[in-house]
């Protein structure tokens, strides 16, 4: 007599290798929310740092080489001296990017923040303190 099917002993143990890539392998794949705020923020400090960069470039074009004086933020939104649309101001405390100074800002993600100070007369747009500057890089 011939059997044609699988053992008990047999289907746990596929059932457990399976759990356990279950386990190792779906953690890795899932793009978490955090991780796509994270992603936003860099592309927006790189947009800065480009932005100033820019300047400093049409200011030398121009035969007046210089980096801008300050970012250009006008209340609600910030850095659209060196951006095309800017960033919106959000707040004190809330996610996202606040000014808090004249050349320095501080951007929160969760329970993370990041201080960022620009300085006019070399064109550094960077992070100075807090527990997000290395995730930043």
């Amino acid at each position: 007599m011939k059997k044609a099917a699988f053992t008990m002993i047999e289907l746990v143990f596929v059932i457990v290798i399976l759990g356990i890539l279950a386990g190792v392998a779906l953690p890795k794949l899932f793009f978490t929310r955090d991780d796509a705020s994270l992603a936003n923020a860099r592309a927006q400090m790189i947009a800065v740092q480009s932005g100033i960069s820019l300047a400093y470039n049409d200011s030398l074009l121009s035969g007046n080489p210089g980096y801008p004086a300050n970012l250009g933020d006008n209340g609600a939104s910030l850095f659209v001296g060196v951006t095309n649309l800017g960033v919106r101001d959000a707040g004190a405390g809330k996610n996202g990017w606040h000014k808090t100074g004249g050349n320095t800002y501080t951007l929160t993600l969760g329970r993370e923040t990041a201080n960022f100070t620009y300085d006019p007369t070399n064109g550094a747009f960077n992070c100075t303190d807090g527990s997000l500057c290395d995730k930043m890089q």
